[in-house]
């Protein structure tokens, strides 16, 4: 019995290798990327925080991904998809305040996560529709982080991991 026997796990499959490639390649590139004087020039210290900002924001996704899980009304479902992550990003932003790094850079950040916010709404929690949002999400912040530098470029690269964070769930919710 293979693959093929089963008509959507193939599917499961590639969509699995793509984000864990995407997830990496992102985190692997990043610190090299922000050496660069072209997106802010920062040194080996400087970095921790928007590293760990992009791990976070993995974490940020999934939180979020996670309240359909426990079946709210609708209602209280709405007001966590907006306060959820935001709570998340907190707990990224204090994990960096005691460690002592600025996170002065990160609080911008905020407004990708009104996109993510956004995203789900749109998305009805429909597998296949909330896939192909953050999907494309997460390409056009690819892209926008290949075409731009700064602060923008930064955030757009960081974004990526915020709009994989929910590709998983949706990869193996897709029926």
């Amino acid at each position: 019995m293979g693959c093929n026997a089963i008509p959507s796990i193939g599917s499961w499959y590639a969509g699995d290798i793509y984000l864990r490639r995407v997830e990496v390649t992102i985190q692997s590139n990043l610190g090299e990327l922000l050496k660069s004087e072209a997106f802010g020039g920062y040194s080996n210290s400087q970095i921790a925080p928007y590293i760990s900002m992009y791990w976070g924001s993995l974490m940020i996704g999934r939180w979020a991904g996670a309240i359909s899980v426990f079946n709210p009304g609708k209602t209280l479902k709405n007001v966590l998809f907006i306060i959820v992550p935001y709570i998340a990003f907190g707990v990224v932003l204090f994990v960096n305040h005691i460690s002592n790094n600025d996170i002065s850079g990160l609080y911008l950040y905020g407004w990708s996560i009104l996109l993510l916010i956004a995203g789900f709404f749109y998305g009805q929690e429909k597998p296949s529709k909330t896939l192909f949002i953050f999907g494309l999400l997460g390409v056009l912040s690819m892209l926008l982080g290949l075409f731009s530098d700064g602060t923008i470029a930064l955030y757009a690269f960081m974004s990526g991991g915020l709009f994989c964070s929910i590709m998983w769930p949706s990869i193996f919710h897709y029926q």
